[in-house]
């Protein structure tokens, strides 16, 4: 039996990115410094409303950093580049970073609520995020899995297994534009969670 996913109203002036980079062959802080003089710089344009820096805790994980990014239009510069961004990507390959960027819209909640990002306070020490990145595999339909992405991608195990108090909502997001790794992500943000803990949950939500 299907279960219909939660829905939002759409907000025409919100498009987000999810880049996921692979294993860097440059230290964690060289990495970090490349990728803040990007965020600097979309700091000036009108279009760009956030961009979060998520290091993946599972020491094996082919995708140790993921970027995700919060804009009004696509005409933001990661996604519009200028100049001064082509020259950037430029610096990007020379530290041969290898990036799996996409442009996401969001189509669904769990709890059918909107992401409000514009005024949202930095997240706490306590904060975490999992993070489901989705294939879709032959024989599955889009639709298929838009109706069941609840159960399919772990958002019902992440909902039964930690505290209401502590879990926000998941946000389902589907790839409109950039050739993808993967179709669709889910973003869940908890609180009050420690590193070893989100590792043993996420490892049996897989």
């Amino acid at each position: 039996m299907a279960r219909a996913s939660s829905t939002v109203a759409p907000l025409p002036d919100r498009v987000y990115l999810f880049n996921y980079f692979e294993k860097p062959p440059i230290d964690d802080s060289l990495f970090k410094d490349v990728w803040s003089k990007g965020a600097v710089y979309l700091k000036k344009s009108d279009e760009f409303v956030s961009t979060h820096l998520h290091s993946n805790k599972d020491p094996n994980a082919k995708f140790p950093w993921i970027n995700f990014a919060i804009a009004r239009s696509p005409k933001v510069t990661f996604l519009n580049p200028d100049d001064w961004w082509k020259n950037y990507m430029v610096e990007v390959q020379q530290h041969k970073l290898v990036a799996c960027p996409a442009g996401y819209r969001e189509i669904g909640s769990y709890k059918g609520n909107a992401l409000v990002a514009d005024d949202k306070m930095p997240p706490s020490d306590s904060s975490r995020f999992f993070i489901t990145a989705v294939k879709v595999g032959q024989g599955i339909s889009e639709d298929d899995l838009e109706s069941n992405w609840k159960e399919w991608t772990g958002a019902d195990f992440l909902h039964g297994k930690i505290e209401t108090s502590n879990i926000g909502d998941s946000h389902f997001y589907k790839r409109f534009m950039m050739a993808p790794k993967f179709q669709y992500t889910v973003r869940t943000e908890v609180n009050n969670m420690d590193d070893a803990t989100g590792h043993e949950i996420a490892k049996a939500a897989n």
